[in-house]
């Protein structure tokens, strides 16, 4: 080997240093500790390019092959960042186990993450793009320790301290997976479950980026969060308020808020879970009825009094009241810049933040839009209303581009399958009537529509994966349902009161 001679030390971590891990071109290298930070330093230099604050100790972290990104494990979150700029940003965290995880991998390709934990002994494979679980693997008895793909990415190879090594073929196509020998896909589970939940009405259900968490909120102001996949109760939440009408989680996955009548927020961190605050406009004591994020930074809801209040997500601090000329029941960011409102008698506005400027407003529904969502490019715009309809917009041309119908009663949720667009794709749309609709975006036209044994809906979200939805009844139930034959996988019941709104986690872990 010849004589080592030390170069440089680098200095900067405050605790262990955990993990090290170089560019595939070797020309940077990231470190992670029990400091709670991940750096980025210059291998030629030793210089310290970016810093990034994680919100346990870090114990591994992997590049991704391009150079572009960085998967960082830390405690029992999977960090995602972007580095191919001198700035850097956290592109998004997921919850990936109960305890704390081991290793952390990227496949060959740079399309998918694995990431094994203890608690559960679960494996999974994510979509960088999506941040979203493709598939679970299920075999080890106790905590994988270490991960290797195949250079095809055709093969997981897993080892574990239950002293065994496993080998495992896994099969993916345009950012869907499938599993083959000993592994179970978690999201199939082989026999409904059900939980009870409440006795009364659950009016809303969404899911999350992941489709792995669900929350409900009720008004009685409870909050419970259960994980997605078996339907089981994780925990409640305490609130200071006396009821919920608006909930939605941040693109991240890691704030819930909880809007309710009185204008009263209540803002919740569901990784350690912890309040951030309870806050309540001075004389805004009117109800609000839709709730979105505008970025990690912030979210807004709208109501009655005419108002999109806009709050921070790290304190509660109100950073703006905007103006919008009259009531409105739902509302959907654009961009950060860009928002849109439901209004009082259908029509749907355009305007810009902060100053609330109208830049377009959409006509067509008979009565008021109560549900409102941007596809994937931004531009198309699609919203259920009143009038009994599903309706999809450009709005950059500012036109009505279709109408679906086939509800009887107004429709009040509505969602699409992940990459769907104007030509392609799939919606889901539920109605006051009690019926669940699946449309085809290629044809412009109903798949299918069913009832649903009774319940009653007010809103829906689909999984990432585009194959199961969760929505939510006014008989007290959410229920999670396959998109394809709208067969009922689990339904969960946990309020005593009515339930009004229910989200899906960004990491999907928790609904």
């Amino acid at each position: 080997v010849g004589n080592v001679v030390l170069v440089r030390t680098l200095e900067g971590h405050e605790n262990v240093v955990s993990c090290l891990a170089f560019s595939p071109d070797g020309k940077r290298f990231v470190s992670g500790s029990f400091d709670l930070s991940v750096r980025v330093w210059d291998a030629a230099t030793g210089e310290q390019k970016m810093t990034f604050k994680c919100a346990m100790p870090v114990y591994g972290a992997a590049w991704s092959p391009d150079g572009t990104t960085i998967a960082v494990i830390g405690g029992t979150d999977l960090n995602v960042f972007d580095v191919s700029s001198s700035a850097g940003e956290l592109l998004y965290i997921r919850t990936a186990s109960v305890g704390p995880c081991r290793a952390v991998i990227f496949s060959p390709s740079g399309r998918e993450i694995v990431t094994g934990g203890a608690g559960c002994n679960l494996i999974k494979l994510w979509s960088v793009a999506r941040g979203a679980v493709l598939i679970t693997l299920v075999g080890h008895s106790s905590s994988p320790n270490g991960f290797a793909m195949t250079p095809e990415g055709g093969r997981v190879v897993s080892v574990s301290s239950d002293k065994s090594c496993k080998v495992w073929r896994v099969e993916t196509q345009d950012a869907t997976a499938k599993l083959s020998d000993r592994a179970v896909k978690l999201s199939d589970p082989k026999s409904p479950a059900v939980h009870k939940l409440s006795s009364l009405p659950v009016c809303g259900v969404g899911l999350s980026s992941c489709g792995q968490h669900f929350c409900t909120a009720a008004t009685d102001g409870s909050l419970h969060v259960h994980d997605a996949i078996t339907g089981a109760h994780l925990y409640a939440i305490e609130t200071a308020g006396d009821a919920a009408r608006g909930l939605a989680i941040s693109h991240n996955g890691r704030v819930l808020a909880v809007y309710g009548p009185k204008s009263q927020m209540f803002q919740h961190d569901l990784v350690t879970r912890k309040d951030i605050s309870w806050e309540q406009p001075m004389g805004a004591n009117k109800p609000l009825f839709d709730i979105a994020f505008r970025n990690n930074e912030s979210v807004a809801a709208v109501g009655v009094n005419g108002l999109v209040y806009v709050r921070s997500t790290a304190t509660g601090e109100l950073l703006a009241a905007i103006k919008i000329g009259g009531p409105a029941f739902s509302m959907a960011w654009q961009n950060e810049d860009v928002f849109v409102c439901g209004m009082a008698g259908g029509p749907i506005k355009m305007m810009e933040y902060p100053s609330g400027d109208v830049t377009q407003t959409l006509l067509g529904h008979q009565g008021q839009a109560f549900s409102m969502k941007f596809l994937e490019d931004r531009v198309t715009l699609v919203s259920v209303g009143l009038d009994k309809t599903v309706r999809v917009w450009d709005t950059a041309a500012g036109v009505e581009l279709f109408k679906l119908t086939g509800h009887i009663g107004p429709v009040v949720g509505i969602d699409y399958s992940p990459g769907a667009t104007v030509s392609s794709g799939t919606l889901v749309s539920v109605s006051a009537d009690g019926t669940v609709a699946v449309w085809d975006m290629k044809s412009r036209s109903l798949k299918h529509r069913r009832e649903a044994g009774g319940h009653l809906f007010a809103t829906v979200s689909v999984a990432p994966d585009g194959l199961s939805f969760a929505v939510g009844g006014k008989d007290g139930t959410a229920s999670v349902r396959d998109v394809e034959t709208l067969e009922e996988r689990y339904t969960v019941m946990s309020h005593t009161a009515r339930v009004t709104v229910a989200e899906h986690s960004k990491d999907g872990e928790v609904w």
